[in-house]
């Protein structure tokens, strides 16, 4: 950053730098004089503590002489948990990459320890992968440039994909997923590569916050014109406080507080802003902490075979 420009006032070296030692993630406003821009973000540590890597997202960055500093919004709240989720997420993966490479260039010869290594770091690549899918989803939801393909889709299609995608998630929890369809298939009009993301994604959800051992059934049917995909478990249940902000961005960190699990808290956010680009909807049900939940995604029906 010195050598990027050398005349910043001390407050952002003292910023990052806190950021950096300490790993606590900081929202700042600031007028940054070399730039002679008033900025407002977040700073956030990534990678292992050793490596002093700090990621800075900028939220708003205006002329010097556009007034005085934005006060915070809950706009500005959401951000900083998202953040804090965020910083969280990636360290974990980050800091097992490079465990694993420090294995593969000390054991050079040691290929048993070389290729779990290697099966590892793929496994956290994959996630590094579906959490920037996440989030470069989120940004293009956002901007109304996310796009669906109008094809025919099988339904009982997706949600063989869908179960396929998470069969190692559900054998390492020892969980048993049920499907009940009704005779035939259920067709839609919509993009197969998102409709399979949906009923992942919900999928997924089940999975994390059933216990291990515990049962997930998916149901296909038909009702008045639309079909219909429910996703229900035995798992940990959702409040009647939190059941409407299931669907609302950033939400993971608080609807499960308490049993974290991982996650940057905008699943079931994507998850109804594809199924409303299909013209359906999604809703959540759940009779409390302990309970289970139930989500289902109503789209308008194509015909059966």
């Amino acid at each position: 950053m010195r050598s990027l420009r050398p005349d910043h006032e001390q407050y952002w070296f003292d910023l990052y730098a806190r950021v950096a030692t300490t790993g606590e993630p900081r929202s700042f406003e600031h007028i940054a004089r070399a730039f002679d821009r008033r900025v407002h973000g977040y700073a956030f540590r990534v990678g292992t503590p050793d490596s002093r890597h700090v990621c800075v997202v900028f939220e708003n960055c205006a002329p010097a002489s556009d007034g005085p500093v934005l006060v915070p919004t809950d706009g500005d709240a959401r951000l900083e948990r998202f953040g804090a989720t965020l910083a969280h997420e990636l360290r974990g993966p980050l800091a097992a990459l490079f465990n694993g490479l420090s294995i593969v260039k000390r054991s050079p010869h040691a290929h048993e320890e070389a290729n779990w290594a290697l099966s590892m770091m793929e496994r956290q690549l994959t996630r590094l992968s579906g959490f920037i899918d996440d989030l470069l989803d989120v940004g293009r939801l956002g901007s109304s440039t996310l796009r669906v393909e109008r094809d025919q889709v099988s339904l009982n299609h997706v949600v063989a994909e869908s179960i396929e995608a998470c069969a190692a998630a559900i054998d390492a929890r020892r969980q048993e997923v049920m499907v009940d369809a009704e005779p035939g298939e259920l067709v839609v009009r919509g993009d197969s590569r998102r409709l399979i993301q949906v009923v992942t994604n919900l999928l997924t959800n089940s999975i994390k916050y059933t216990p291990p051992g515990g049962h997930i059934r998916i149901a296909l049917s038909k009702e008045e014109g639309f079909a219909v995909v429910q996703v229900r478990d035995d798992g940990t249940g959702i409040s009647a406080e939190d059941l409407p902000h299931v669907f609302d961005y950033f939400k993971q960190g608080l609807v499960h507080q308490n049993q974290p699990r991982g996650g940057l808290g905008i699943g079931l956010s994507i998850v109804r802003s594809i199924v409303k680009l299909h013209d359906g909807s999604v809703t959540a049900h759940s009779n409390g902490t302990g309970s289970g939940s139930t989500f289902t995604v109503r789209l308008p029906l194509a015909r059966t075979f």
